[in-house]
Parts: structure tokens; C-alpha cells; sequence
């Protein structure tokens, strides 16, 4: 099995790279197109942030499974499958409004083994990995201990 937490570094590593760019066009999108229904949109960003995203996870790791929600998919022979969101929140994207993220998720025989969600808006990294934890700007998160 790969190392989630090696995994995890490069789903953040991609991730934050990207968020200064997402960060600049917010507001600002074009060739802004409807996808299933009238209110699922999508923008040339989310394709720049995808075919982005897509390349590099493919660099690193060639033979890993990538599916990405714009539509790029990349065959795999390694077991991990990468499931990326390359704008997750694109509505809110467009209108410069928070609530939009980087989506980066690593499964291992389908099994979820690494999340990495960063706000570019907030320069806020969410990242965790199986048996590691998980992480906010690099300082460790948990649920809450309260029962009600």
C-alpha cells in the first residue's frame, strides 16, 4: 500500500499551488457553460484547475487511476484512484463569493485513504490521511468530544 501520508503532501502540495491563481479569478470567470442542469455551471477556470491538477498528479504518479468531475479521466494500474474537484463550489466561484475549494481525494481499493480540501478565499488547507489524522494549515483537528 502506498504511504497515505505521502499521498496527502502531494494532494496539498497541488492544491495550494493552484489556490493563488482560483484566488485572482474569482469574481471574474469566463466561458462560463450550464453542464446537467441550468444551475450546474461550469468555467474555463474549472478546466484550467483541472487539466492542472490532472497533469501533475499524472507526473508524479503515472500509473495511478485519476477521475476528475469536468470530465478528465486517466486509466491506473497502481490501485490508487485520485478523485479531484477542481472547483468544488464553482457557483460561488464565479460570483467571487466564499464557499469555493480545491477537492482532492486519494482511494486504495476503494477505500478512502487521503482528503484535502483548501479554501483559496480563506487560505484555509483541510488534509488527512489514514492513520495520520487530519489538519488545518498544519496543525492537528479533531471532532468535537461533545456528546450533545
Amino acid at each position: 500500500m502506498p504511504d497515505p501520508q505521502a499521498l496527502r503532501d502531494l494532494a496539498l502540495e497541488i492544491a495550494r499551488e493552484l489556490a493563488p491563481e482560483l484566488r485572482s479569478r474569482a469574481g471574474r470567470a469566463s466561458g462560463i457553460r450550464t453542464k446537467s442542469s441550468d444551475t450546474d455551471l461550469v468555467s474555463d477556470t474549472d478546466r484550467w484547475s483541472e487539466e492542472r491538477i490532472v497533469s501533475q498528479l499524472n507526473t508524479a504518479r503515472p500509473h495511478d487511476e485519476i477521475i476528475s468531475e469536468e470530465g478528465l479521466r486517466v486509466s491506473g494500474t497502481s490501485g490508487v484512484r485520485w478523485l479531484v474537484d477542481p472547483i468544488d463550489g464553482t457557483t460561488d466561484f464565479i460570483y467571487g463569493h466564499p464557499g469555493f475549494s480545491i477537492s482532492i481525494g486519494a482511494e486504495v481499493d476503494d477505500k478512502p485513504i487521503v482528503g484535502v480540501v483548501v479554501d483559496p478565499l480563506l487560505q484555509e488547507a483541510f488534509a488527512a490521511a489514514r492513520g495520520a489524522g487530519a489538519t488545518l494549515n498544519g496543525r492537528p483537528i479533531r471532532v468535537s468530544l461533545q456528546a450533545d
